[in-house]
């Protein structure tokens, strides 16, 4: 890269790191294809896995758009998340992973997950079905999931920002809002099987953005000429 287009790159740069860690603002097809992830930053999460195996998981990315959020999950191995039999020789996972959204990211409401005071989710994805914890009942809106009830390494997940639980209330709040969220396991599963992090949605980028950027390059471009 030569010094002209390092100069260009530098507020993209500068741009990407301010914000990649709190939210990401994408347009994902849940379709199994995970490479559109690759430029996603990971979530820091608090976890723990079990050892013995099952639904241990590696690595979780978020993206949102403006009407819906985007999540990939990674396993530490191949297994059925959704209840079913592994295809790759192993043991069968026996249980369905579940992702909680904690919007007041206060463990005292909603559903306090294992009892451990790590994280209180109002709404939960059961595999697909969306399921409100704190009125009873069921959310709005379902997630779709891909690949679904099938041995693999990881899943991605479309989720409508507009879910509801059942006294029609907002699960999700608006752009620049932040939720807590989980992925734990359903039976009898211990601790280990709990991941806990948190996500900032992200807004449409401003127009004026992209104008300062633009601006930014043609300053830089006039710079060189006038070198030359």
């Amino acid at each position: 890269m030569n010094t002209l287009h390092r100069l260009l790159a530098l507020p993209v740069l500068a741009l990407t790191v301010a914000t990649a860690h709190a939210s990401t603002f994408a347009n994902i097809t849940v379709d199994g294809d995970f490479s559109e992830w690759a430029e996603v930053p990971s979530i820091s999460l608090s976890f723990s896995n079990d050892p013995e195996g099952g639904l241990n998981i590696a690595n979780v990315k978020m993206a949102n758009n403006a009407t819906h959020l985007f999540i990939y999950v990674s396993f530490t191995s191949a297994v059925s998340a959704n209840g079913g039999p592994d295809t790759e020789g192993g043991p069968a996972s026996g249980r369905s992973l579940i992702f909680g959204v904690d919007r007041d990211q206060n463990f005292s409401t909603g559903l306090n997950v294992f009892g451990v005071n790590r994280v209180g989710v109002e709404g939960t994805w059961v595999n697909d079905t969306g399921v409100d914890n704190l009125n009873g009942g069921s959310l709005s809106a379902n997630a779709g999931i891909s690949p679904y009830y099938s041995s693999t390494l990881g899943q991605e997940y479309s989720i409508s920002l507009g879910s509801l639980l059942s006294d029609n209330s907002a699960l999700f709040g608006a752009a620049g809002s932040s939720f807590a969220f989980a992925f734990y396991t359903s039976g009898n599963q211990p601790y280990e099987k709990l991941a806990v992090g948190s996500y900032t949605l992200s807004g449409i980028p401003e127009p004026s953005t992209y104008a300062a950027l633009a601006g930014f390059g043609a300053l830089t471009l006039a710079f060189f000429r006038r070198r030359r």
